[in-house]
Order: C-alpha cells, then sequence, then structure tokens
C-alpha cells in the first residue's frame, strides 16, 4: 500500500516541536504495518529518515509565466466555478494559481509513485490541491485540524474568515472520501458547515499519544511543588488571559504557586499578557519559557502538579493527553476535544468558558488536595490507556485506508 501524505510541514527534525504529532503517526503507522510505504509531499525540508519513508519537498513556480501557464491549462478544464469570483481581485488569483501548482505536482507524484490512497491534514491548500490532483479516481481523506474548519472572528482564528478559502474548502470536503475529524464537536461544526444531516463520510477518529514507559506510578507523580502548567502559548483561542485572571485568586492563599507557561510566544501578545501580569503584581510567579522540544516535555510533566487548559476553541489538546499519560490532572474548558477527554470529576475538572471564578476554584482544590489529584490522574491514565493511544489511532487510519481501496495491501 502506498500512501501519500499532504501537509503544509513537516518537523525539521524529531525535536521539532512543530506538527511533531504528524511525524508520529506516521513513525509508528510504518513500525506496525511494515508492508506498506508513505511519501509525505510538504514545504520546506527535514532531516527525519524512516525506513518506507520519502519526503517530496513542493517547488515554488520559478517566475509569473509558470503561474500564468498552470492557471490556463486548469481553467481550460472543466472546473470553471470559481472564475468570476476569482477576477474580482489580483491576490485571490495568486491563491488560486498557488494551489493550482501544488496540483500538478501532486498528481505527477500519484502517477509516478503508484500512489493507492492520499491523506490530506489540513484541509487547505494541501486538501483542495489534492482534491483538484486526484480527480476522485484513488480514495483521498481529509483530516481536519481546527485552524481549517473553525472559525472566531472575535479571537482573530480561522482560515474561514476567508471567503475564498471557504469556498475552496467546501469544494475540498464535498469531493474527497472521507472526512475525519478527532472530537464530536468538531464533527458537529463540519456538519452543520456542509449542511449535512447525516454522518456516513465523517468519521471521528481522536488523537493519539504514547503510554508506552508510563505503566507503574512514579513519585513524582503529584510532586510537592505547586507548578500549574499551562502548554498553549499566547494565541487568544488557548486562554492564557483567563489563567493570569485566575492566579490572581490562587496566589491569595497559596504564596509558593509556580505558574509555568509553554509554547509558542508571539512578541505582541507576549508583551500584553507580561503587562497585565506586572498590573497583578504576578511577575514572580509565572515563568515564561516559550517553545519546548518534544523530548523536553516529559520534564516539565513530571515537575507539575497538574495541567490547565482554558482554551476556547480547541480541535483535541494533544497537551492534554500527554499529561494524562503521565498522570496529571487536568482542568479546562468545557469547549472542543476538551468535552471529549475530561470526564468532569473523574480524570479532571471542565469548567464553563470564560469562568475565572470557576478556574481558579478547581485549580486551589487540587493543590488543597493532592491525594485527590492522584485519584483523578490515575483515572487519567486509564482512560489515555483505553482510549488515546497512539497505536489506536494509526490502527483506525489503517482501517479506513483498507475500507476505501478495497482490503488491499
Amino acid at each position: 500500500m502506498n500512501i501519500l501524505i499532504l501537509t503544509p510541514g513537516f518537523p525539521k527534525d524529531r525535536h521539532d516541536p512543530s506538527l511533531h504529532f504528524l511525524y508520529l503517526e506516521i513513525k509508528y503507522l510504518l513500525e506496525r504495518f511494515g508492508h506498506i510505504k508513505v511519501f509525505v509531499f510538504t514545504k520546506g525540508r527535514t532531516e527525519i529518515k524512516l525506513d518506507n519513508l520519502e519526503i517530496i519537498s513542493y517547488q515554488a513556480p520559478a517566475g509569473k509565466k509558470e503561474y500564468l501557464v498552470s492557471a490556463l491549462k486548469f481553467l481550460a478544464g472543466f472546473r470553471m466555478t470559481f472564475l468570476s469570483y476569482l477576477l474580482r481581485g489580483p491576490g485571490k488569483i495568486k491563491r488560486f494559481i498557488k494551489t493550482i501548482y501544488m496540483e500538478m505536482q501532486i498528481r505527477q507524484v500519484i502517477e509516478k509513485y503508484h500512489i493507492d490512497i492520499v491523506h490530506s491534514h489540513f484541509a487547505f491548500p494541501d486538501g483542495c490541491a489534492g482534491v483538484l490532483a486526484n480527480r476522485g479516481n484513488i480514495p483521498h481523506v481529509i483530516t481536519l485540524r481546527g485552524v481549517d474548519i473553525a472559525k472566531s472572528e472575535e479571537l482573530d482564528y480561522g482560515l474561514r474568515r476567508n471567503r475564498f478559502y471557504e469556498k475552496m474548502l467546501k469544494l475540498s470536503l464535498k469531493r474527497c472520501d472521507v472526512i475525519t475529524v478527532a472530537s464530536r464537536e468538531f464533527e458537529k461544526i463540519t456538519l452543520d458547515f456542509l449542511k449535512m444531516s447525516k454522518r456516513e463520510r465523517i468519521r471521528i477518529i481522536p488523537n493519539g499519544t504514547i503510554v508506552k514507559g508510563f505503566e507503574q506510578p512514579r513519585e513524582t507523580d503529584i510532586p510537592d511543588s505547586k507548578i500549574v502548567l499551562f502548554a498553549g502559548g499566547f494565541h487568544p483561542r488557548k486562554g492564557l488571559a483567563y489563567l493570569i485572571e485566575a492566579a490572581a485568586r490562587v496566589v491569595e492563599k497559596f504564596r509558593d504557586v509556580e505558574f509555568r507557561v509553554l509554547g509558542n510566544t508571539d512578541r505582541k501578545r507576549k508583551k500584553n499578557c507580561m503587562k497585565r501580569i506586572d498590573e497583578l503584581g504576578l511577575t514572580d510567579k509565572f515563568n515564561i519559557l516559550g517553545p519546548v522540544p518534544p523530548s523536553r516535555m516529559d520534564e516539565h510533566y513530571k515537575e507539575c502538579h497538574m495541567l490547565v487548559h482554558p482554551a476556547l476553541i480547541e480541535g483535541f489538546g494533544n497537551v492534554i493527553i500527554e499529561a494524562m499519560a503521565r498522570r496529571k490532572p487536568i482542568i479546562g474548558f468545557k469547549t472542543g476535544g476538551l468535552i471529549d477527554i475530561i470526564d468532569d470529576g473523574v480524570t479532571g475538572f471542565l469548567v464553563e468558558k470564560q469562568d475565572v471564578a470557576g478556574l481558579a476554584e478547581k485549580i486551589l482544590y487540587l493543590l488543597q488536595n493532592p491525594g485527590e489529584s492522584r485519584t483523578l490522574g490515575l483515572q487519567g491514565y486509564r482512560k489515555v490507556v483505553r482510549e488515546y493511544g497512539i497505536d489506536k489511532r494509526v490502527r483506525a487510519f489503517f482501517d479506513l485506508y483498507r475500507e476505501l481501496i478495497g482490503g488491499g495491501t
């Protein structure tokens, strides 16, 4: 079975946190099913090497002439649904032509390597280019990750805020064979967007994490140090602002607490957060570490008392299941994948979105009750083993590939 993975990016190496989950999925897929071969079509280059994995880099057109030729070849065909829309502005034409040029390269890859199935991670531009290149000849799966289907003007989030993207997204999702999402809420968002009432073409396949190596409880599962871990960066949708407000209430009772912040940094957003932290007199309570390589995440999970994830929009939340695998209790807002992952009062606590008082209350409760934290952490670990192991996810995808190509290998 030859599988073509389309993705906008791929980790530069094993220590690169960017799209590290995709590297793990491919690695475990190849290890478990040795008779397959995976081709990854992506931008940029990587040092990662695995048996039966080949990285194919997207090559941008050399000049305007190549762009124009690509567009004319495409529009000369039967797909002219967007022509009138594209004529409204040069920016729309440029984005469209880039997608078409990608389509031409993908078509060549499909023919050269005798691809059996195409799997696009993110719907645009990769999913769209894959649908156009494939033309329905072989099965095509599109996995929606969040930014490609969720939308919020207030939070400055989601590609669907762009009308051109919405049109291309609809084209992609209607023409692919199967759409996969990681949570029930994102299944509903997708159904509403496509105005579909039936779920036949949508599959919920939750994300997975490594569970091997965490079978035995460790003394550090709930350490004496009072570290509240946040791993989400500074984008407003991740909810750091609510944790900052809740922290002001927590430190009134626990002066020795540390709020440790991991994740991608945005200079302007970080400055705004630091200003508010300073206004609340919490500068010495927050430890801002920025991006952390996957190989070093385990030490932060070991040292923390709990993981707090007050996201306002979240397709799934990989850091949640990673922390649960280390027997850590979770506190999160009631949204997206968190609703599926966190069993309220069993593996952690769900708080209504934007409820600062509720967030602070649950943090205080866990700090005051380490025994309860251990109980919640153990139940979380058991749920991850049962439902969110990486093997379970890659098995689900492999079974889906076989189903779509008729059981072939």
